[in-house]
């Protein structure tokens, strides 16, 4: 049942882009492709960039925390890794449109 939800909330935030780009070629003039290929980019960006766990900036942050209270020497061990990433329906929705639209974009 789990993996039904998922495929259909991957599916709904597919068409939510599809419609995002359809409005912003209406609204500004632009082509459908150039819309997708902006609507992908960015939605794909900003869906990975919300949904790592954390990076150099963030494990900095932890270390400067962990030695002010002595962790480092304790033996600290940093949660994140990096490039982690946690995989939700709008990632694999969002990396998938613009699979799409690379795809439709060589075919064109």
């Amino acid at each position: 049942m789990k993996i039904v939800r998922f495929i259909v909330l991957t599916a709904l935030m597919i068409a939510v882009l599809m419609a995002i780009s359809y409005f912003l070629s209406e609204k500004f003039g632009l082509t459908m492709i150039n819309a997708m290929f902006y609507v992908g980019v960015f939605s794909t960006f900003i869906s990975l960039y919300f949904s790592s766990s954390g990076g150099l900036t963030t494990n900095l942050a932890e270390s400067e925390i962990a030695a002010s209270y002595g962790g480092l020497k304790s033996g600290h061990s940093f949660k994140r890794t990096f490039l982690s990433l946690y995989v939700n329906f709008v990632n694999v929705g969002s990396v998938l449109f613009l699979i799409i639209v690379f795809v439709s974009a060589l075919m064109f």
